[in-house]
């Protein structure tokens, strides 16, 4: 059980790592933070399993 903890968690940092880039990214071609908001919504459920 402690490996899957360990596993969610590294998602987690890797999911927000990428995240983060897209969002310097979109926000370089086109200004769109809600679009980022979405997914960290989307995201937060796996993480709470």
């Amino acid at each position: 059980m402690g490996n899957s903890v360990f596993l969610v968690v590294g998602r987690a940092i890797i999911h927000r790592a990428i995240v983060r880039v897209m969002s310097i990214m979109s926000i370089g071609a086109e200004e769109r933070p809600d679009g980022v908001e979405l997914e960290n919504d989307l995201f937060e459920p796996q993480l709470v399993r």
